[in-house]
């Protein structure tokens, strides 16, 4: 099974959530303390906005690049 690579960057500016709106979005999902929505940005490509919650600092909010499901080379 081929798994998926999702590279995160720090939210910038306003104009870079323009692809995601409440129409293409796929799910939600909460580990530790990151809690990620995932949208649907073109056929078969996703993009995600990731919320990283610190102890003792403000959260930190990211965005991946659009991705596709398995995209990465190695295999699990």
């Amino acid at each position: 099974m081929k798994i998926t690579r999702v590279q995160l960057k720090l939210l910038q500016k306003r104009a870079q959530l323009h692809n995601l709106n409440s129409d293409n979005f796929i799910g939600c999902d909460l580990s530790n303390e990151m809690f990620t929505m995932t949208f649907a940005v073109a056929e078969e490509k996703m993009q995600d906005l990731s919320i990283v919650f610190h102890k003792h600092r403000n959260p930190e909010i990211y965005i991946s690049e659009p991705y596709s499901h398995g995209n990465a080379e190695i295999e699990v």
